[in-house]
C-alpha cells in the first residue's frame, strides 16, 4: 500500500481530536471510513498504533513515535502540491505541445501567445511533426497534449473533437488551370502534384478523396513542411492540396489560387488527443479548456 496524504491527514486528526467522530466529521468522511485508513495504517507499518479501549482510539508508543514523520510528511505534500498549482502569477512549470503542421504552424502561436501571457511563469514548448509522429510522441510521452488533424483511434489515447478544417487545392497564378478551372476530377489527371510526407494527414486525405472519384495522383515532389510545399508550387508547374488556415497569406499576395472542387470531400476535424490514463497538470486542463472555447481563430 502507499502511504497517500489522506492516510497522514486521518491519522493527525485523529490525534488532534482524540475523538473518531470528531475527527471523521473533520475530515468529511463517516466513522467506519477513519477506522479502515487508521487500520490501513497499521497493517502498511505491521504493528498497532492506537490501543483500542471499547469504541476509544489511544495513541500508542508506536504511534506516538509516528507523529513527527507524519506532520513532515504532509507538510512536504502539501508543498509539493502547492509548487503544482497556479498561484497570483498564474500556471509555472513546463507544458510541452505537439500538433500536426497545419495546427502548429498557423493556429497555435496566437493562441499560445495569449496562454503564455496570463501565465508568465509557464514555459511552454510545441512540437510540430505529421499526425504519424505526433500520436507516437504523445504515447512515449514527450508531449503532454497533442492536436492532431485526423480522427484518432489509437489504444489509450482520448481524442476530442474541436472544429471543422477544409482543404484546398491550389496552384500558381501561371498554372494553367488558374485560367481555366476545373469542370471536373478528370482535368487534374494529366497534372503533377507536389505533397507533404507520407504520414501525413493532409496528404492521406486528399489521395483518398481522389482515389475515390477515380484518379491517381502522381505526387512527384514531397516535402515535410506546408511551407515548403506552397513555395514549390509558386515555383513549378504543379498542384497541391492543404489546409485552407496555411494559405491566407499568400491568397491575400495573390501568389496563389484556390481550385473551387465540390465533388471532392475535402473536410476533416482537428481533434486534441491526450493519453487516458494520464492524470492532466492545471497547465495542461487550462490550456485545454481554451482550445475547446476557440472555434475560430
Amino acid at each position: 500500500m502507499n502511504i497517500t496524504e489522506r492516510h497522514m491527514e486521518a491519522f493527525l486528526a485523529l490525534i488532534r481530536y482524540k475523538s473518531v467522530s470528531r475527527a471523521a466529521a473533520e475530515l468529511g468522511i463517516s466513522q467506519p471510513g477513519l477506522s479502515k485508513i487508521i487500520q490501513a495504517l497499521e497493517v502498511h507499518f505491521e504493528t498497532e498504533l492506537f490501543h483500542r479501549l471499547g469504541r476509544r482510539l489511544v495513541i500508542n508508543h508506536q504511534g506516538t513515535l509516528l507523529i513527527g514523520r507524519a506532520e513532515r510528511h504532509l507538510e512536504s505534500w502539501r508543498s509539493l502540491k502547492a509548487s503544482l498549482l497556479p498561484d497570483a502569477d498564474g500556471l509555472h512549470g513546463l507544458l510541452v505541445l505537439g500538433a500536426t503542421s497545419s495546427i502548429a504552424n498557423n493556429v497555435l502561436p496566437n493562441i499560445i501567445a495569449r496562454f503564455g501571457q496570463r501565465n508568465p511563469k509557464l514555459t511552454i514548448r510545441l512540437i510540430a511533426g505529421n499526425y504519424k509522429t505526433t500520436l507516437q510522441n504523445l504515447l512515449d510521452h514527450d508531449i503532454d497534449l497533442g492536436l492532431v488533424a485526423s480522427d484518432c483511434y489509437a489504444a489509450g489515447v482520448e481524442s476530442t473533437f474541436w472544429r471543422q478544417d477544409q482543404l484546398q487545392i491550389f496552384c500558381s497564378i501561371q498554372h494553367p488551370l488558374a485560367s481555366y478551372p476545373p469542370q471536373s476530377v478528370s482535368d487534374f489527371v494529366h497534372y503533377e502534384w507536389y505533397g507533404r510526407e507520407q504520414g501525413s494527414s493532409t496528404r492521406m486525405l486528399f489521395e483518398k478523396a481522389l482515389r475515390d472519384s477515380g484518379v491517381v495522383p502522381k505526387v512527384r515532389i514531397e516535402l515535410s513542411s506546408n511551407e515548403a510545399v506552397i513555395k514549390a508550387v509558386i515555383a513549378g508547374r504543379g498542384l497541391a492540396c492543404l489546409s485552407s488556415s496555411a494559405l491566407i497569406d499568400y491568397l491575400a499576395n495573390k501568389t496563389i489560387v484556390c481550385l473551387p472542387c465540390p465533388w471532392l470531400l475535402l473536410k476533416r476535424p482537428w481533434n486534441i488527443v491526450h493519453l487516458h490514463q494520464r492524470i492532466s497538470s492545471p497547465a495542461i486542463t487550462q490550456f485545454r479548456d481554451q482550445i475547446l472555447s476557440i472555434h475560430e481563430t
